[in-house]
């Protein structure tokens, strides 16, 4: 559809610009080519055994796990699916690698994929999901989004648990790569009020209306 719009645009001598889902595109990777380099430049590689990030669209995790190849970083990179299946993955890094002049090099040669912790699907939330989101946000003032990274976190937990020996060490990175507005879609509410009495979360109104 959005190729189709974009056709009409340049007949009509504009020029569209399309950005795909996630923004996934050797571009939309080439940022996190950036945010690698970024991280080697503060020494926070040398912190960490593993990195762990969300696979939604691919972008991420491809432009990750590409600097960490092209460097020679020893950096073990860990993609966590929030939705497709592991070969939608594959192809998708295929194709990037391609389109970044990358040859000889397969998507599990430097992007370790995990499946298993979609949940109920991209936009859906289970109440385990929903609960760890308030856990996490309560006690470490870190906000979560529900369709990306609590998915991707409670990958990381989960394998932590049952197969830690898929991580090189335990110095783990887990990258938060966004997704903040679902969090006000209404989800949480059901919960929130559940658990008014002992979550910690305050409205702003409340705190400073006068008493």
């Amino acid at each position: 559809m959005y190729g189709v719009y974009a056709e009409q645009l340049r007949r009509e001598g504009k020029k569209p610009y399309l950005i795909p889902a996630g923004g996934a595109s050797p571009l939309g990777a080439w940022g996190y080519i950036e945010c690698f380099k970024e991280m080697m430049d503060q020494g926070m590689l040398d912190r960490f055994d593993d990195v762990v990030v969300a696979l939604g669209s691919s972008g991420t995790a491809c432009g990750l796990a590409v600097a960490n190849y092209l460097t020679g970083s020893k950096i073990k990179v860990h993609g966590i699916s929030v939705d497709h299946t592991l070969e939608y993955f594959r192809q998708r890094v295929t194709e990037h690698l391609a389109a970044l002049g990358i040859e000889g090099v397969s998507p599990d040669d430097i992007l370790d994929l995990i499946y298993g912790y979609t949940g109920q699907g991209h936009g859906r939330s289970t109440q385990e999901e929903l609960a760890l989101i308030l856990e996490v946000s309560t006690q470490t003032g870190v906000l979560l989004d529900p369709d990306f990274c609590i998915k991707a976190l409670r990958g990381t937990l989960g394998e932590m648990r049952q197969n830690p020996a898929r991580f090189q060490g335990r110095r783990v990175l887990f990258i938060h790569s966004g997704g903040m507005y679902s969090l006000f879609d209404g989800r949480l509410d059901k919960l929130m009020t559940e658990t008014a009495a002992t979550n910690q979360v305050f409205n702003f109104d409340d705190l400073i209306r006068p008493s």
